[in-house]
């Protein structure tokens, strides 16, 4: 016997002999055939080979295949080009016989068809005295045939390639440990799950079979490692007023282990009576009799596990009150002003005060915005409970917080604030409560805030009158035109782009685009900008700017009429009548 023989029998997969007659042609209804009137189109798909090939005495074929959305009435059309593969009527699959062949090798093909739908299988058959070599199977292991694992649950895969497969044969996976199960086996892989180990290290093989083809994968499971033991505090530190006081937290150990207790110390003598027992920590801190802040540290210790904690205490004569008043005087403020951050989405007003003894801090107040972008804060009022203020869920320090760059620096977890904004003074007041650690705090804030636009609303705004107006530089096809207002509040910058050829800036109209660069006139939507009161902002097409500046050529210099809507809304209109300094005019 030969050797493919050999290894088909093996495969327990007789080899398929397969032949074509010519049929006629049934010709499937269309749209306007009374049988036809669903609509739903038709899936028609092979579902055996597409090539089949038969030695030269031939054999019996068939073909199988699904039909999807049915139509009464429509009959399958099945054809074949050559007399000497004889097909049966189509039913469920659709058989054939190929006749012997007395001459060279030849090629048959037969079309199966169901309205516009169809496919094609090609029948091959070996000239007489030759047999058709079929491809033999081949299966390879792609992952790496040894995988070390740690000791945890856990699922695992095996990847694998499959080259020709035979009809009817799976792919199988079995392993000879029982710690190794739930087998799904996909094409190209298979998953399994790995027991926890709670013990030695193990190993186990797992044999991947297909027919009597077959690799093994060993699996290698590290030895059980008992997790380290945690403590968990229900505070991390506190803060005392300078009267001192009982203190007392909450702890557990995660992951205990038998027989190891816990102990406390403290680096100070001003902590006292310390003590941990049955998941309670207390502690008595006493008096403050200092004019400075004080700090100590507690650390648990369980085994060679360690955790601190960390306790405050305040002065007498601490005031953690903030109260701001500028209009009518300054009171406890050195300076204040506004950040506009998260891509506009938020107001960031930042309070700096000084304290003799704790130096310069900023206190943080971040206010969320309905809209991304706006010139300032709204009246209203603002809480964390409605999402107006924005706290720390991180511990990162990037929104709302209490004198950091000082000892008693603490995240916001809480606060309301009433906020009115004073366009006639151009100023705000802030007013409220808010928690830090232990602390609640109350602040106000009455005055300028540098950074944010407190003016009344500009409307239209017309300008004419301009203290200054010059080319900050210029190339053959790049201008830049700085104005700044008679009033000094209002500052415009146009980038102009122009291909001119000439440092002398071209009449015409330069509209606002996202895309300046080509044979059009335009403003640079990336650099022009506005700046109103200390406020400035782009004309950045995609966050709303808009706008154009026309340009005209007079007598001792340019005339500039404008319309523009910055990416904070504001929009200004104006004429600028001056000859250009630092820059060329036209004659």
């Amino acid at each position: 016997m030969k050797l493919r023989n050999l290894f088909y029998a093996l495969l327990a997969l007789p080899m398929v002999l397969v032949a074509c007659d010519e049929a006629p042609v049934e010709e499937p209804n269309g749209p306007n055939n009374p049988g036809g009137g669903d609509q739903t189109e038709a899936v028609l798909t092979l579902t055996s080979e597409a090539t089949m090939e038969f030695a030269a005495a031939g054999g019996e074929g068939e073909i199988t295949f699904t039909l999807e959305n049915a139509k009464e009435g429509v009959n399958l059309g099945v054809a074949c080009d050559s007399i000497w593969v004889l097909v049966n009527d189509p039913a469920e699959t659709i058989t054939f016989t190929v006749e012997a062949n007395d001459g060279e090798a030849r090629e048959a093909k037969i079309t199966v068809s169901y309205e516009t739908k169809s496919f094609e299988v090609t029948i091959k058959q070996a000239a007489k005295g030759e047999d058709p070599k079929p491809a033999v199977p081949a299966l390879t292991l792609t992952s790496e045939a040894t995988m070390n694992l740690d000791c945890t649950l856990q699922e695992a895969v095996i990847t694998y390639t499959l080259e020709n497969p035979i009809q009817g044969q799976e792919v199988k996976a079995k392993a000879n440990v029982d710690w190794i199960s739930s087998f799904i086996v996909r094409d190209a892989e298979i998953s399994f799950v790995v027991a926890a180990n709670a013990g030695e290290a193990r190993e186990g093989k797992i044999t991947v079979e297909y027919g009597i083809l077959n690799f093994e994968v060993t699996v290698k499971q590290s030895e059980y490692v008992a997790p380290a033991p945690v403590i968990v505090l229900s505070e991390n530190s506190m803060e005392f007023g300078p009267e001192g006081g009982d203190c007392s937290i909450t702890y557990t150990i995660e992951n205990a282990v038998e027989g190891v207790e816990i102990a406390v110390s403290e680096n100070v003598d001003w902590i006292s009576e310390a003590v941990a027992l049955d998941g309670q920590f207390y502690c008595y801190v006493a008096a403050n009799e200092t004019s400075a802040m004080r700090e100590a540290t507690i650390t648990f210790t369980y085994g060679d596990v360690t955790k601190e904690f960390t306790v405050k205490q305040l002065f007498e004569g601490y005031d953690p009150n903030m109260e701001y008043v500028v209009f009518g005087g300054e009171k406890g403020v050195i300076d204040a002003w506004a950040e506009l951050g998260d891509a506009g989405k938020k107001w960031s007003l930042v309070f700096v005060e000084h304290d003799e003894s704790l130096g310069d801090m900023q206190t943080v107040i971040a206010f969320s915005l309905t809209e991304a972008n706006v010139r300032r804060i709204e009246s209203g009022t603002y809480s964390v409970a409605n999402g107006g203020i924005l706290v720390n869920s991180a511990r990162d320090n990037s929104n709302s917080t209490y004198r950091k760059n000082a000892s008693v620096a603490a995240d916001i977890t809480d606060a309301t604030f009433e906020v009115t904004v004073d366009t006639r003074r151009e100023g705000i007041v802030v007013e409220g409560t808010f928690q830090a650690g232990n602390t609640i705090v109350s602040l106000k804030y009455a005055g300028a805030i540098r950074g944010m636009d407190l003016a009344e609303d500009t409307g239209s705004s017309h300008y004419t009158e301009w203290k200054q107006f010059n080319k900050n530089y210029q190339k053959e096809e790049e201008c830049i035109a700085t104005a700044k207002s008679q009033d000094g509040k209002l500052e415009i910058m146009f980038d102009i782009w122009h291909t001119g050829g000439t440092t002398i800036i071209p009449e015409g109209t330069y509209n606002v685009t996202a895309a300046p660069y080509g044979d059009n006139v335009d403003l640079l939507s990336e650099t022009s900008k506005i700046t109103y009161n200390g406020v400035p902002a782009y004309l950045y097409v995609a966050k709303g700017g808009s706008g154009y500046v026309t340009v005209e050529h007079i007598s001792g210099g340019y005339k500039f009429t404008f319309e523009l809507t910055d990416e904070l809304g504001r929009t200004f209109t104006g004429v600028i009548e001056r000859e250009l300094k630092y820059g060329d005019n036209p004659a």
